[in-house]
């Protein structure tokens, strides 16, 4: 069986480009370029693509509008986004206009794993792979926390930790690395103490609830998903009081508190 596989890629960046070229010409894929979205949409009319990879998502739009083309063209075809800046923004309207499967790895990142992102991207058919968490959680980073210190983002933050949660709920039950559920446990948790220790309260709270979710998920005490948001979801914003949800299982954990005087921990 002929394991090339053709590619198109939509990226104005040249240096970007360049990077695209190398994690996919050594497994002998076909790739070809497009510096525009009326040019992507004439390839796309003329030539088979297994898999569509843009960088515009998170720069102009460009990459969004050409997801929301290519659904209405073929709904199956994988989007692969990559980004240099982590936008809230761009995230969620992807995701509610459910431009899906697609999988969005933010850069800069070792070109070992840009490779096995791509792979993941062309044997599930652009399903988010092995590990959803680490790939989108990992832009979170500590100048992004400090940046986006608005309301509205912090409200942003939480629908998109809503929806990633669920994404990661679905795939525990499939059978998802438990190793790699711990590991987006400890990611979590580091990032809640960044968001408390720079008062990012609701980001703090949406944060804090993804860390739990993820250490009962880790210990297999999770069974029902929607009905452990729901109760999360009934706990108090930081205005009107401590967050103290009501949960079943063994034991009742709470969620650390984080201030000005706490620090981001290294594990």
């Amino acid at each position: 069986m002929n394991s090339t596989r053709s590619i198109l890629a939509m990226c104005a960046d040249p240096e970007l480009r360049a990077l695209l070229r190398l994690i996919t010409e050594p497994g002998g894929h076909w790739i070809r370029e497009a510096n525009s979205l009326e040019e992507a949409q004439g390839l796309v009319g003329r030539h088979h693509f297994d898999l569509v990879i843009t960088t515009e998502l998170l720069t102009d739009g460009g990459g969004l509008e050409l997801g929301r083309w290519l659904r209405s063209w073929n709904a199956q075809l994988p989007i692969l986004f990559f980004g240099s800046i982590w936008r809230e923004a761009a995230e969620n309207a992807a995701l509610e206009q459910e431009l899906s499967p697609c999988v969005v790895r933010p850069l800069p990142a070792p070109a070992g794993a840009l490779r096995e992102t791509l792979g993941d991207a062309l044997r599930q058919g652009g399903v988010a792979p092995r590990n959803p968490g680490g790939l989108v959680l990992s832009a979170l980073a500590l100048e992004s926390l400090i940046e986006h210190r608005r309301p509205a983002a912090s409200q942003r933050l939480e629908k998109r930790v809503h929806d990633l949660a669920g994404v990661l709920a679905r795939g525990r039950m499939q059978g998802l690395d438990p190793q790699e559920l711990y590991r987006v446990h400890r990611l979590c948790a580091e990032l809640h103490a960044a968001a408390g220790l720079y008062g990012l309260l609701e980001m703090a709270v949406a944060l804090g609830k993804l860390e739990l979710l993820f250490q009962r998920l880790t210990l297999g005490e999770i069974t029902d998903f929607q009905g452990f948001w729901a109760q999360l979801d009934e706990a108090p914003r930081p205005s009107q009081g401590a967050w103290s949800p009501r949960l079943g299982g063994r034991g009742r954990a709470r969620p650390r508190r984080h201030g000005p005087g706490a620090g981001v921990g290294r594990r």
